[in-house]
């Protein structure tokens, strides 16, 4: 028998497209998604984002390499 399956809400791969967005307000996600490459050894700007966000929401990492 299967276990039904706990509903994780609405989430979104944050990228740099979205950040002037989150800026001027939270969207009506419930998590969000972020590919470690992309800030994790960046820094800046991304690297901020992501600051700001995982404040906001709760973050997947996913890496792809």
């Amino acid at each position: 028998m299967q276990k039904p399956r706990k509903s994780l809400g609405h989430g979104v791969g944050l990228r740099a497209v979205h950040y002037d967005s989150w800026q001027q307000a939270v969207p009506g996600i419930d998590w969000v998604e972020v590919i470690t490459e992309n800030v994790l050894d960046v820094g800046g700007r991304p690297r901020r984002m992501l600051e700001r966000v995982r404040s906001e929401v709760p973050v997947v990492l996913h890496g792809v390499s």
